[in-house]
């Protein structure tokens, strides 16, 4: 099917547009990696987030070429500028795109084992992460050397990549063995062995990384409310804590007997990694603002309530990292869903204008999408200061906890009040640390 001047018009400029955004959202990734190197550039999340965005970078460019590096003189095409040389140059780092679903690949394996099995970043540094690039790079520039020498790289309508020349040839796989392809016969199966079967298993791996993800998190959350439950049944147990009780606060020897109900409970909730509590940034915030409610308790006290602590940090740094990874997800899926389409109807024979246009829109546009997506904790965490200082505006200075709201305050913890929001602040801390964390380290 040959599309008409304005039809090839529009799907040569819309690569245009959406390859500058993309380049400009995959460099400012390059940027904030690099700004803050030594803290980042510790973390294998970044690094290969930032690896990423390099192969994006120079792909989004030979994406937003468009049809300019398509021979002059090609039939079909809307502003042909190039030659041979430039046609074959595009159709090498098109193929070398195949890098980047593939980092949104070893992203969600990397995910996976933050979350559901703990695994320090030392350990995914020195074990997993240096396969991950050597595969990554090893794939994509090995398939894209087999295309140049094949001399594959052809005029293939929205860019040069495998097609074969003249194009509209017959190639032998639908033409009984026999072909009218000067150069390039039976690139169609090649797109789907060398591209686009590696792109479904990137898909399919992601989604089902993201599935166990999901259940990790489930189990976690059940696990996090038992022992919750187990914390109240010992604190109904030993006469209980008082809740929302004026400004009471419970006695020592109260305090003692319920710690040590909950040690006679036993582990309800196995202590975490000391490597992970490294990890987390936020922990130190949360235990100083343990140490400052449970001031009146012994000391013996410190490890349960710490455990209590660690465990609603991690349960809710668990559901942050899981939705952040899940957003990846769907970045993916928008940038490949209508190329997939679309060489899929391509392969049984039909070009589809709308179609084309959606994969010459979504193609190009996924190193912006990654950049949405990577600064999405940022906006999270503006979002949530704006809201509590509208709450405080609204409440003429005087800012009530959400415990206080909800009656599960204790002692005089519950009773606490904060004017002008200075101490809020304090006990609203790990709200941001743990959105720092996901920024910084986790994603």
């Amino acid at each position: 099917m040959s599309f008409t001047y304005t039809q090839a018009k529009v799907l040569s400029i819309i690569p245009h547009v959406t390859g500058c955004f993309s380049v400009a959202g995959s460099s400012c990734i390059i940027y904030e990696v690099l700004s803050d190197f030594k803290t980042k550039w510790r973390k294998p999340y970044h690094r290969l987030l930032f690896g990423m965005a390099c192969y994006d970078v120079v792909c989004s460019i030979a994406f937003g070429l468009s049809t300019w590096p398509i021979p002059r003189g090609s039939p079909g095409v809307y502003a042909p500028l190039g030659t041979v040389g430039t046609c074959t140059a595009q159709g090498f780092f098109v193929q070398a795109s195949i890098a980047v679903p593939l980092y949104n690949l070893c992203l969600s394996i990397y995910y996976l084992l933050k979350v559901k099995f703990s695994v320090n970043e030392r350990i995914i540094r020195r074990k997993y992460e240096t396969w991950m690039h050597v595969f990554i790079m090893f794939l994509a520039f090995g398939t894209a050397f087999v295309g140049l020498g094949m001399g594959w790289y052809h005029d293939s309508t929205l860019w040069c990549w495998f097609n074969g020349s003249p194009k509209g040839c017959k190639q032998s796989w639908r033409n009984d063995g026999v072909t009218t392809c000067e150069q390039g016969d039976n690139t169609q199966i090649f797109r789907w062995a060398f591209y686009y079967a590696w792109l479904w298993f990137a898909i399919a791996g992601t989604m089902l990384n993201m599935f166990l993800l999901w259940r990790a998190v489930k189990k976690e959350e059940k696990n996090s409310v038992r022992w919750t439950m187990n914390y109240m049944s010992a604190s109904q147990f030993g006469g209980g804590i008082p809740h929302r009780q004026g400004s009471g606060a419970s006695s020592r020897s109260s305090l003692q007997f319920v710690m040590s109900s909950i040690r006679r409970l036993g582990s309800a909730r196995p202590s975490l990694d000391a490597d992970a509590d490294a990890d987390a940034e936020g922990d130190g915030e949360l235990d100083s603002e343990f140490a400052d409610n449970t001031a009146a308790a012994p000391s013996s006290s410190a490890p349960n309530r710490r455990a209590a602590s660690q465990g609603q940090s991690k349960n809710r740094l668990s559901n942050m990292v899981m939705w952040q990874a899940f957003r990846y997800v769907l970045a993916f899926w928008i940038t490949w869903l209508f190329g997939s389409l679309n060489r899929l109807l391509q392969l049984a024979g039909y070009n589809i204008f709308w179609v084309m246009v959606l994969h010459s829109f979504f193609v190009p546009m996924q190193g912006f999408f990654n950049f949405l997506v990577y600064k999405y904790p940022r906006f999270y965490r503006w979002r949530k200061k704006r809201q509590k200082a509208k709450k405080t505006r609204s409440s003429g200075g005087v800012i009530i906890t959400d415990d206080e709201c909800a009656g599960t305050g204790s002692g005089s913890h519950g009773a606490k009040l904060s004017n002008g929001g200075a101490s809020n602040d304090e006990s609203r801390k790990s709200d941001d640390v743990f959105i720092e964390d996901e920024t910084r380290t986790h994603s």
